[in-house]
């Protein structure tokens, strides 16, 4: 998700927050808990206590805050609930929000959805926990996505709901996911924003059109995939109410982004409003 990261307060001392997961941790079951803080650092903790409190959030203190600029959700895109289109005025130019159709594969594929970071969160094992560290990289890390670095499915394959914003005519960003059955949850397979175009809200409109199609479609909770080293993403999607909710040190062996972890980010979606 191409968004920049909020600005961070001088002096601002890294805090931990402790998650316990069940057993099951991978299967996604257990607590999440999201930090206040612009650089948390986050401590997931697995515990057989959590197998019976699996989607607990834990939340900071009142006054916690985020440190940092909450996404520029655009206004007037129309309501996330119907199914048709939008338009919302961007910073610079106007927006339209719509179902994706089949022309506009070219220029979906031909989005830029690399990113600059000047922070990647280092994942260490303690024990029987692992710890997540905010760490600086100098000089920032620009991460470029191989065109075959996916899931090996077609993009707009059936039972994916695609949407896209348009700037002038011009596809300049997507969203695509999809509704699992067996246990009511949206995955947010994609989402990407041209480079041009970010830091105008585009990307959070389009994940709230997306968590407003798993709900139309009975979903419970929405869920999804991001490395540990796009903490611009991983900051902007906790801001929507997305929590921690598991880990993977291996997920991405045997590809081009070996090395990293997975984190996995879920969000209830018992309610109407989203952030």
């Amino acid at each position: 998700m191409g968004v920049r990261p909020g600005p961070r307060a001088a002096g601002r001392a890294r805090r931990s927050v402790v998650v316990a997961l069940a057993a099951a941790c991978a299967a996604v079951a257990g607590w999440a808990a999201v930090d206040g803080d612009t650089d948390p650092g986050t401590v997931v903790q697995l515990g057989l206590a959590a197998a019976n409190m699996a989607g607990r959030v834990l939340t900071p203190p009142p006054g916690g805050g985020t440190g940092g600029r909450r996404p520029c959700l655009c206004s007037g895109h129309g309501n996330d609930d119907t199914a048709g289109g939008g338009v919302a005025m961007g910073t610079e130019r106007r927006i339209e929000y719509r179902p994706a159709e089949p022309g506009d594969r070219a220029q979906i594929e031909a989005i830029d959805d690399a990113f600059t970071t000047d922070t990647v969160y280092e994942v260490v094992a303690d024990g029987h926990a692992f710890v997540l560290r905010p760490t600086a990289v100098d000089p920032p890390l620009v991460k470029t996505f191989p065109a075959d670095d996916g899931d090996g499915e077609d993009l707009l394959a059936p039972g994916r709901h695609v949407e896209v914003a348009v700037a002038d005519g011009t596809v300049c960003g997507f969203v695509a996911a999809g509704v699992e059955e067996w246990n009511r949850r949206l995955v947010v397979h994609e989402i990407a924003v041209a480079p041009g175009h970010r830091g105008q809200g585009i990307g959070g409109a389009l994940l709230r059109r997306a968590l407003a199609h798993g709900r139309r479609h009975g979903a419970r909770t929405a869920w999804l995939e991001v490395t540990n080293v796009n903490v611009p993403a991983i900051r902007a999607y906790q801001r929507l109410g997305f929590a921690l909710c598991g880990l993977d040190t291996t997920h991405y062996r045997g590809t081009p982004s070996e090395g990293e972890t997975a984190l996995f980010m879920s969000k209830p979606l018992d309610t109407t409003i989203d952030i």
